[in-house]
């Protein structure tokens, strides 16, 4: 599955600046509406279901309120066909 991401630590500016976990605003959006993401495990063989709470979003990011830390990775891809699952076993 290709589309994984590292969080980052920067400013998001929606309105008044202020520091932000972010997100790109990418396809796994639609197939959970923002609930929950697929965070890749550190050894990058797994990928586990997680609910995250998420903020403003402009085209191009979107905030993490809750549920991340930098430096983790998340699936942006598509969950098409995924949705129901809670652990993705990733294969390179």
């Amino acid at each position: 599955m290709r589309g994984s991401v590292d969080g980052l630590q920067i400013r998001l500016q929606l309105g008044q600046p202020s520091p932000a976990l972010i997100v790109p605003n990418a396809a796994f959006y639609n197939d959970t509406g923002g609930a929950w993401v697929f965070i890749v495990a550190p050894n990058g063989k797994s990928a586990i279901k997680r609910n995250v709470r998420l903020g403003r979003r402009n085209n191009e990011m979107i905030e993490v309120l809750d549920g991340l830390t930098p430096g983790e990775k998340v699936i942006t891809s598509p969950y098409t066909g995924f949705t129901d699952k809670s652990r993705l076993d990733l294969h390179s």
